[in-house]
């Protein structure tokens, strides 16, 4: 296994060289510090731009082009490190030599796609959409009692220092669940991709310099030199 950073200025890339797996994984993680008041918009933006893209308007069209790409997977999650907060897109996807040439380029594209041409009308989200993942959120938080450990862990966090990022619901708050509009969501979205901190892992057998190539290509971050981020 060989590592070797790139820094961009706006982003860096990670390149982590391997024979060991079959796939080629690509994982973008916007990090900025936490405010408890913006955990529930992460977590809904993350999911929203999973529902469908400006090229994509479905998750049905999602799911196809999915499969097109020989089942190539793009997960999403937000976590907590330290005083920031995480938001990651992660693309698993078959390398070329065992599918056809330019598979990782096209799924490379269509993860771009997803993160930096969302389906939004006039500077908002579809309602449509906002509200198949709020319903689905607010499902999710109304279940946190179910699971008595968990629940119990986060009751004691909370309890030990309210004021800490430690203490924060990673699942979210159901009284900024109900607050979250097109609009403000997008003002969200905007934000993250504007002034977040940005690194793209890379793991697998795949030359860098291509690589690199099709990164620039079709993620469209912002030129300005970013600040490094302390944890």
């Amino acid at each position: 296994m060989k590592y070797t950073k790139k820094d961009l200025g706006s982003f860096n890339v990670h390149f982590i060289k391997t024979k060991k797996f079959k796939t080629t994984t690509v994982r973008v993680v916007f990090h900025t510090p936490i405010k408890k008041d913006e955990i529930t918009k992460r977590n809904v933006l993350a999911d929203i731009l999973l529902q469908s893209a400006k090229k994509y308007d479905s998750r049905r069209s999602l799911t196809i082009e999915s499969e097109e790409l020989y089942a190539a997977d793009i997960i999403n999650g937000n976590q907590r490190l330290g005083n920031y907060i995480f938001t990651s897109f992660t693309l698993h996807v078959l390398q070329d030599k065992y599918t056809e040439k330019d598979n990782l380029d096209r799924a490379l594209e269509f993860l771009g796609e997803i993160i930096f041409n969302p389906d939004i009308k006039h500077n908002a989200f579809k309602k449509e959409k906002l509200d198949i993942v709020k319903t689905n959120s607010a499902v999710e938080l109304n279940s946190i009692k179910e699971h008595p450990s968990a629940y119990s862990v986060m009751r004691a966090f909370e309890a030990y220092d309210k004021d800490s990022p430690v203490s924060y619901r990673m699942i979210g708050y159901m009284e900024d669940l109900e607050a979250i509009t097109i609009n403000n969501l997008y003002d969200t979205y905007q934000k993250m991709i504007d002034n977040d901190y940005v690194d793209i892992f890379v793991v697998g057998d795949y030359d860098n310099t291509d690589m690199l190539m099709m990164i620039k290509k079709y993620f469209k971050f912002k030129k300005k030199k970013k600040k490094k981020a302390s944890y």
